[in-house]
């Protein structure tokens, strides 16, 4: 995999090991590149500060208080359908969250989970999770 950044109208080779594959591809031979967009560190740990945020900030008597940020995401990915099928071994079929791990979501899944996730939340606890969001 190489990554490129489009700069002028041009693509170029965002680090120098990028730069290094780049060299290597051959003259004249016909390649087909796939474009994806890379995820986003600084989104996927904003979705973790929020979660984290939303759990200090909630009142002792609430359920959630002592959860932890992963914890109320896992929690939040069920009803919201990012969800997938495994069967255990004695052949019982449980339903879990997905992972939103790098290698396993796009970034525009990601997103999309973002937005729908911060909605989920306001409609739970309140409209107050939108000035988290928005302060972070």
């Amino acid at each position: 995999m190489i990554n490129f950044m489009k700069i002028n109208g041009e693509f170029k080779p965002m680090y120098k090991a990028d730069l290094e594959r780049w060299e290597k591809i051959k003259e004249n031979v016909s390649y087909c590149m796939r474009a994806e967009r890379d995820r986003n560190a600084a989104h996927h740990s904003k979705l973790f500060s929020i979660a984290k945020e939303i759990i200090e900030t909630l009142p002792e008597d609430d359920p959630w208080e002592n959860k932890t940020p992963y914890q109320l995401i896992k929690a939040s990915e069920i009803p919201l359908g990012y969800t997938e099928i495994v069967v255990s071994l004695d052949g019982t079929a449980c339903l879990v969250p997905e992972s939103i791990s790098f290698e396993n979501w796009k970034q525009e899944k990601f997103e999309e989970f973002y937005d729908k996730v911060i909605k989920y939340w306001a409609e739970k606890f309140g409209d107050w999770v939108y000035r988290i969001e928005e302060g972070i």
